[in-house]
């Protein structure tokens, strides 16, 4: 739309949220964060006037980019499930190209509950040029279990559902899926108390 006023044309779409607008830069390119790739990350994106819009943070985890003011460069707060949150500089802001109807899944796939990131190492991407190091020289030595995010469909609605499993040490390996399914061969596991946590409320996602 004309700064004066005028006919609000839409630039984005898709079954995705737009979580953050940067700014209008050179050659009226519009730089955003969204949830494009999937739910659990943040990436930055630059749309172009022609339509092709570009990828632009590397790798898988989760982003808060601040540009500057002619966007050539990006500072970004930069975390995922084995690192925590720390500043980096973006090394290119040129980005990958995002093809009309990509999804952008760069996870490790969803099987029939969906279960994905499983015994994933979450490296840092590269990239990135770090700024800071918050976490203490030991914190990489600490035997912490790490998260694994999971999909299924609603019973209700047929909608996807996005949950997380923290399993406690030992049981880093269960085979999500089919002990979901009750198709896991191997011996049966003890039973541990289960922590429920529930949001209720709805996002544009």
């Amino acid at each position: 739309m004309e700064w004066r006023g005028g006919a609000v044309e839409q630039l984005t779409g898709g079954e995705w949220e737009v979580t953050d607008f940067h700014l209008v830069g050179g050659n009226d390119a519009v730089w955003y964060t969204s949830t494009e790739v999937e739910p659990a990350q943040r990436h930055l994106y630059r749309l172009e006037r022609g339509g092709k819009r570009y990828k632009v943070t590397p790798g898988e985890g989760w982003y808060l980019s601040a540009l500057s003011s002619d966007a050539k460069r990006a500072v970004v707060r930069y975390s995922n499930l084995k690192n925590p949150t720390d500043l980096y500089v973006i090394s290119s802001m040129k980005g990958i190209e995002v093809k009309d109807g990509s999804t952008e899944k760069t996870g490790k796939g969803y099987g029939k509950t969906g279960a994905i990131y499983e015994g994933a190492v979450w490296p840092l991407p590269e990239g990135l040029k770090r700024v800071t190091k918050s976490p203490a020289p030991d914190f990489y030595d600490l035997d912490i279990p790490v998260p694994q995010y999971v999909t299924m469909q609603s019973r209700l609605d047929g909608e996807t559902i996005h949950g997380l499993f923290l399993l406690p040490p030992g049981l880093e390996q269960v085979d999500v899926e089919n002990s979901y399914l009750g198709l896991d061969s191997r011996a049966e596991y003890p039973d541990h108390p289960v922590v429920v946590c529930v949001h209720g409320g709805g996002y544009s996602q």
